[in-house]
């Protein structure tokens, strides 16, 4: 919720003085790290994911390493832009409100669902990103996985399907 309001910033933030570390940690960095951890694992595949971890770690044993190493490195083993990624999620401030749009054709099965984001500071911006979305039915839950890495995406696996009774944009808790 802060990171939609005016006062956001990034995650990532220059620090001049390692003495003022202490005033860059708050909601934001407690709160969208683990988020923007869990959407890199997502995006690389766990595997991948943990693989690149652990050569991340064993490079820089016993010394400095920085986001942007961690990056290159993981970029390195994706077709993914993750340089473009980690801009949008943790070199830039905010976060995109998601919704749904749902059409039904005259039976009542699913037309059209699409996954939108929309920059809430209105610069269009889009945070590319991996959701599940839950859709509710008559005969229980089913969950579709979604790249949102536009500002509108078609989830075309739920066409023809029957009318949910709700949508569930990150109904995978992420």
């Amino acid at each position: 919720e802060i990171d939609r309001t005016a006062g956001t910033h990034p995650v990532r933030q220059a620090l001049d003085n390692l003495e003022n570390a202490g005033t860059v940690y708050g909601a934001i960095i407690y709160q969208k790290a683990p988020i923007v951890m869990r959407q890199l694992e997502r995006l690389l595949g766990e595997a991948a994911f943990q693989a690149g971890m652990r050569e991340y770690l064993k490079r820089h044993a016993f010394a400095n390493a920085s986001w942007p190493d961690l990056i290159a490195l993981l970029d390195a083993a994706t077709p993914r832009d993750l340089a473009a990624w980690s801009r949008a999620w943790v070199e830039e401030a905010g976060r995109p409100v998601v919704t749904t749009a749902l059409e039904l054709d005259t039976e009542g099965r699913v037309r059209t669902l699409a996954l939108e984001q929309a920059d809430p500071h209105g610069r269009g911006r889009v945070w590319p990103q991996a959701l599940e979305v839950t859709l509710g039915g008559p005969d229980g839950e089913r969950r579709i996985g979604v790249a949102l890495d536009t500002a509108r995406v078609e989830v075309r696996e739920a066409v023809g399907g029957p009318a949910p009774r709700y949508v569930l944009p990150t109904g995978g808790g992420l």
